[in-house]
């Protein structure tokens, strides 16, 4: 019996001409509208609907029964896709095949109401039992489960979770809803729904293990280690239980006769598994039996390192074998053969086999190193393989303890993959941001090691497809920090096996320039320290030596061990007092060495030659009593009663210690005299030198602040009479120590070094050099700057007439003669200098284009006045001139920039056009992606190309000059331009290059 639904009308439409089926108009029909056809209150009811049109047959039609429709309402409850869907603990969706045991997963159902009427009060039921095999399974306890539904309105999906934390094994799902048909429905036979696959949860196989990779050996010495891969992959026939020989394995490793071999260690990185025959489509991981032979002797496997996928229907087992071979090893010989036994079919790959030697050598550098070895899949969630596992969890860190003098040490890693795959980036996850994998060092802060290789998303890549992965440089350098350093491999998407993280640590040799005295004696040979900073000796290699730019000769040094010194005569002396001389010295001068630091083995100086040995002219002495001693600032005063020009101090040391005045201050009532700092014990030791000197007077009292390392000999007294100097004085006003507690009776135990000075002579000293640019405080490359020197006579005679001259990076720029300079006077002399800059590319550095340059302002250079201190006649400033880019006509090679490139007559015209390159503004230029502007040129029928030029206009704000390729296309093909010719202005460029159209130059 139908049931009958009272329709309220609430509109009457009347639709003129109506057109129907067969083509034809008919008359006005009339057609009732409702606001409701089923209350909102109705749920859980089925309604047979019937719809009639032209039910009084008033329109006479070609076919009249076709005029009724009927169909039956109500609710229809089903499953909607994703029916199923499986979260892990981190709300991530994975496969079915992924599951994790022992921890929280999410069923998550999608019901919906596919009906026209709500349906209330129903249950929606999850059933789960435990698979044993293609045709067993059973329930598992507290299934199944159910939750209730209040009220699904018509065309609404509804998400039911169901939490559940399975063990490992196979399972069977599936859902239900309104099981026992509470809700009438019209459609009864969709409301249930089974995963198709058996359902696995395994163990976190993808994600990385807890522990760190492990650190088989850790070892210094005097040596260096290896890492030799075979680099062959093999995978025998799968569907067969026959062994197999893996191909034999010859190493090649050349070691020095010297050496002694301290760790032999050989590899295999073997994977296999095979068929599940109780859960068909899927695969145990499983270890293929191994033995192994290393220079025809048979061994034992030494540790086995294995991690496999786990929670996968392609259960892939993945192992690293390890064999200690270091009593097999001869040094010359280097085979090993592998045997492979199945007992039954199963599937196995060698992805390689490899070979690590470390060896003692003495005329190594000293190495340290740490050897990490295991075996980890990792592999995080990406869009084409939902493993669910988050970046972080798939991290696997490496630790390397106990790293000793890292500042002297060059230090890379090797990271070694086996299996490796990439993946494109549209199957990475926003998150990876389009890299699927990446290496981290952790030294003096994180430090993101290698790069991504080609266009992929990884930072490794096979030596031989299947076989091994490595970065692009194999040993990578890192920063490396004292004590705990750690690596950090993670998997962004990609899947990999890590297999070793090795880090090495060289010590090499690092020579430092020698300390050059501010002044030489007369007659007397040059003495200097060679010092070897490094840990390791420094064998066999030349130091040359030159005297103002004038090469004097080589000296050979055999060896000079780490940490330590040797002392060379240099092969000149000098024999006229008065001089000022640059004296160069060059370390490894032939570049022999491959030292820590190359930058640090030439030092140039300016030297006085004087006529006596400075002597010591105020000496407190040492200390009877030295002692209780302690870093701090010291303060007093000086009384002189003679004047003297002073050299350098001394600092009078503990016994046993390094004792030294680290900084000192003299100063008047006229403000500072002289500052000095201390350079370090491999420089002047216990000695501050004063370049240039200055002079005390006499009847005068002089301010000293003094500031101490630990631990000068200290006079406990607030005042002191000097032993040589008679009738100098010294007192003590404070002294602060280090904890902050104060005194008033400690005196450093120090001596001023120099000359007692002829208080009737001239000292002529040059006390200021400043260079500028008309008007400004900035010197500019290739136009006229004024330098300004002062000059001030120290003395209390007259000097007569003197020169003064100006040098510029060893080159003479101008002599000026002085007619006479006042005592106690001074005076401004002033140079004209045009630094030179010979631009012939673009520069270097795009921001700011300069060149430095030492000027060095010489008074009396050749030593006609006699004075009272004949050191102080030279001042050295180091400045930098900058390049005028605003200015007109300083272009380049002093050309003007707008030059006529090009001239020429004939019957025809030109054409210049920008293209669409206007694009440029809108769009940064990307290194590596290419910028294509397109040219719309129409020439006429018969015209002949004579001349084309490209112009590619830049303009750059980074620290390197733009590198660009050109390549134009036309319909006939490509071509790569060369560059014909560039211009240049500061931080602006273009460069072009011409292309012939037609012809063949390029």
């Amino acid at each position: 019996m139908e049931e009958r639904v009272n329709w309220r009308v609430t509109s009457l439409c009347i639709y003129e001409r109506v057109f129907h089926g067969n083509s034809i108009f008919c008359e006005p029909l009339i057609v009732y509208e409702s606001t409701e056809v089923f209350r909102k209150s109705t749920e859980n009811e089925i309604y047979n609907l019937t719809v009639v049109v032209d039910p009084e047959n008033r329109v006479e039609e070609s076919d009249e029964a076709n005029n009724e429709k009927k169909k039956k309402m109500g609710p229809d409850l089903t499953f909607v896709f994703q029916e199923i869907t499986f979260l892990n603990k981190n709300g991530n969706a994975v496969a079915s095949d992924k599951l994790i045991a022992r921890e929280n997963n999410t069923i998550k159902v999608n019901v919906k109401n596919a009906g026209c009427v709500a349906a209330s009060d129903f249950f929606v039921k999850l059933y789960v039992n435990k698979s044993y095999n293609a045709t067993y399974d059973e329930l598992i306890a507290d299934f199944p489960r159910s939750k209730k539904i209040t009220r699904l309105e018509p065309g609404v999906t509804s998400e039911v979770d169901f939490s559940w934390v399975p063990g490992d094994g196979f399972y069977r799902v599936k859902v239900v809803v309104d099981e026992n048909n509470e809700v009438p429905e019209i459609d009864d036979i969709n409301n249930a729904f089974s995963v198709s696959d058996e359902v696995k949860a395994g163990e976190p196989g993808y994600k990385a293990k807890e522990e760190s990779l492990q650190i088989y050996k850790h070892d210094t010495l005097n040596g260096g280690i290896i890492y030799e891969p075979y680099c062959n992959y093999a995978c025998p026939d799968p569907c067969t239980d026959k062994s197999y020989e893996y191909p034999h394995v010859y190493f090649d490793i050349n070691l020095s006769q010297n050496a002694e071999i301290t760790v032999a260690r050989l590899y295999l990185y073997v994977w296999g598994d095979k068929a599940d025959l109780e859960h068909p489509g899927f695969r145990i991981g499983w270890q293929p039996e191994v033995s192994m032979k290393f220079n025809n002797r048979e061994l034992n496997v030494d540790s086995t390192y294995e991690d496999t996928t786990g929670a996968t229907a392609m259960n892939y087992s993945y192992m690293t074998y390890c064999y200690d071979v270091t009593s097999a090893c001869d040094g010359k010989n280097w085979s090993a053969e592998a045997h492979f036994t199945r007992k039954e079919p199963m599937r196995f790959g060698v992805n390689d086999m490899a070979l690590l030697v470390a060896y003692r050598d003495s005329n190594s550098v000293l190495t340290s190193y740490w050897i990490g070895e295991g075996s980890d899949v990792l592999m995080a969630k990406n869009m084409k393989f939902p493993t669910g596992f988050e970046l972080d969890e798939c991290t696997r860190k490496c630790v390397f303890e106990g790293m000793n003098d890292a500042q002297k040490a060059n230090a890379s890693i090797l990271t070694v993959l086996a299996p490796y795959t990439s993946y494109d980036a549209t199957n990475l996850l926003p998150e990876a941001r389009e890299e699927g994998d990446s290496l981290c060092f952790q030294g003096s802060g994180q430090q993101k090691v290698g790069k991504l290789i080609g266009n992929t998303t990884g930072h490794w890549e096979y030596r031989v497809p299947g076989a091994i992965a490595f970065t692009e440089h194999e040993w990578e350098y890192v920063d490396v920090k004292d004590g705990t350093n750690i690596a950090e491999v993670q998997s962004r998407g990609n899947y990999l096996v890590l297999k070793h993280a090795i880090l090495k640590a060289e010590y090499p040799p690092d020579l430092v320039a020698p300390y050059i005295p501010k002044s030489v004696v007369v007659g007397n040979p040059i003495t200097v320290d060679i010092e070897n900073k490094g840990k390791s000796k420094a064998k066999d290699f030349n130091v040359s030596f030159s005297v103002n730019g004038e090469l004097k000769g080589k000296k050979h040094v055999e060896v000079v061990e780490g940490e330590s010194s040797v002392q060379l005569t240099l092969p000149w002396t000098p024999r006229a007092a008065g001089q000022l001389v640059k004296l160069n010295i060059s370390v490894d001068c032939d570049n022999e060495l491959r030292e820590l630091n190359e930058n640090n083995n030439i030092v140039s100086q300016f030297v006085a030659v004087v006529a006596s040995h400075i002597t010591p002219i105020f000496d407190i002495g040492s200390s009877d009593k030295p002692y209780p001693s302690i870093s701090g600032i010291h303060k007093g005063t000086i009384r002189l009663n003679h004047t003297i020009t002073v050299n350098k101090i001394y600092t009078y040391a503990c016994p046993g210690t390094g004792g030294h005045t680290e900084y000192i201050e003299i100063s008047n009532e006229s403000g500072i005299v002289a500052t000095g700092q201390w350079e370090s014990y491999t420089r002047d030791r216990h000695n501050i030198s004063f370049y240039p000197s200055f002079i005390m007077l006499m009847n005068r009292t002089y301010n000293y602040t003094i500031r101490t390392g630990s631990y000068p000999q200290i006079h406990h007294t607030s005042e002191l009479k000097v032993k040589v100097g008679m009738g100098m004085i010294i007192n003590c006003t404070s002294f602060v120590d280090t904890n902050g507690r104060s005194y008033n009776n400690w005196i450093p135990a120090i001596r001023l070094e120099g000359n007692f000075a002829n208080d009737n002579l001239p000292d002529l000293e040059v006390n200021e050099i400043e260079a500028y640019y008309t008007n400004t405080d900035i010197r500019y490359l290739n136009l006229n700057n004024d330098v300004k020197v002062k000059i001030t006579n120290n003395g209390s005679v007259n000097t007569g007439p003197f020169e003064i001259k100006l040098v510029a990076n060893a080159e003479d720029v101008d002599i000026k003669t002085i007619p006479a300079l006042e005592p106690n006077s001074s005076i401004y002399v002033v140079f004209n200098w045009t630094p030179l800059y010979n631009v012939t590319r673009p520069p270097i550095s795009a921001y700011l284009v300069s060149e430095n340059f030492t000027l060095n302002a010489i008074v009396d250079h050749e030593n006609r006045i006699i004075e009272s201190n004949e050191t102080n006649n030279m001042m050295t400033v180091s400045v930098s001139a900058l390049w005028n880019g605003r200015m007109g006509g300083n272009g380049v090679l002093g050309e003007p920039y707008i030059t006529t490139r090009h001239h020429g007559k004939l019957h025809g015209g030109t054409i210049q056009t920008f293209g669409d390159s206007y694009k440029y503004w809108k769009y940064a230029v990307q290194p590596g992606k290419p910028y294509t502007v397109n040219y719309n040129v129409t020439l006429p029928p018969d015209a002949k190309v004579e001349l084309a030029n490209i112009y590619t206009y830049f303009e750059w704000f980074v620290t390197e000059q733009p590198k660009a390729n050109v390549t134009f296309a036309t319909p006939d093909g490509e071509n790569n331009l060369s560059i014909a010719d560039w211009y240049w202005d500061k931080a602006y460029a273009f460069i072009f290059g011409p292309f012939l159209w037609g012809g063949t130059q390029v």
